[in-house]
């Protein structure tokens, strides 16, 4: 995604500043669904390709700016290996969607994070083009996942660098990439402005809390957190900008409960 691609490319100018060769993977629109979409949008899933040229050329624009080498997905994959994966996913029973899994890639964990990102709050259950939407991120998914695998044959990355690891734009790449034994970097903004994250997860490392070493959460419990005013603007700016349920503002009283801090 252009909002995205430009921290990459900071980063990836760095890393070609100490020799490496950054080489970027990009959408080419050959993907039905992507981060992208938002419900709040309210542009129904026929027409979310008439934004694909405009977000690809101006992915692509950025990259020759910086003097940076990219590839796309419509290059790796053919034609015939686009409609394969379509079919593959239109003949997967609705029940057996959310736990499909394509090789490592966890193609239907991966489209049900996105649909999830997608709805904003709203249940997956009450949304008439659920399945649908789920159908078209499980394909992105799948070619993702086939992108990946085949730029790990091709270059033999030492690493991967990849906004969030997770949703179909990313996680079926971390996995198979994992697969290939390959270490993938993490990034993603952190809670306070101007500031990353940046987490190394080399193959079979755990990505989510739940997976924690044991130990770990006895060790946070412990610790003292101290409700700062960052934390304040914090919740003040996810409940003005970017926390939407049910396609309505969350106050900031509303998501410090949801999120289960006490008041100061």
């Amino acid at each position: 995604m252009p909002s995205s691609l430009a921290m990459d490319i900071l980063f990836a100018l760095g890393l070609a500043a100490r020799g490496a060769r950054p080489l970027f993977a990009i959408c080419d629109g050959a993907s039905p669904a992507c981060n992208v979409r938002s419900l709040s949008d309210a542009i129904p899933l026929e027409r979310w390709s008439e934004r694909c040229p405009g977000c690809r050329d101006t992915m692509r624009a950025m990259l020759d700016q910086a003097g940076l080498d990219h590839t796309e997905a419509g290059a790796c994959l053919d034609p015939d290996q686009l409609l394969q994966l379509g079919n593959m996913v239109r003949d997967i029973p609705s029940p057996s969607l959310p736990g499909f899994m394509h090789g490592a890639a966890q193609v239907g964990y991966h489209a049900k994070a996105s649909l999830i990102r997608y709805l904003r709050g709203v249940p997956i259950r009450e949304h008439a083009g659920s399945q649908a939407l789920l159908r078209a991120y499980a394909c992105s998914a799948l070619i993702h996942a086939d992108q990946a695998a085949l730029l790990a044959r091709t270059f033999q990355p030492d690493f991967v660098v990849m906004q969030h690891g997770i949703y179909a734009d990313w996680g079926p790449a971390l996995d198979v990439f994992h697969d290939h034994g390959v270490d993938v970097i993490l990034w993603r903004r952190g809670m306070l402005p101007d500031h990353f994250m940046f987490r190394l997860t080399p193959p079979g490392h755990a990505l989510h809390v739940n997976h924690l070493q044991p130990g770990v959460w006895e060790r946070i419990s412990q610790e003292h957190m101290d409700q700062t005013q960052e934390l304040e603007d914090f919740l003040r700016g996810e409940s003005q900008h970017n926390s939407r349920f049910n396609e309505q503002e969350m106050e900031p009283e509303a998501l410090r409960a949801r999120l289960k801090l006490e008041n100061s």
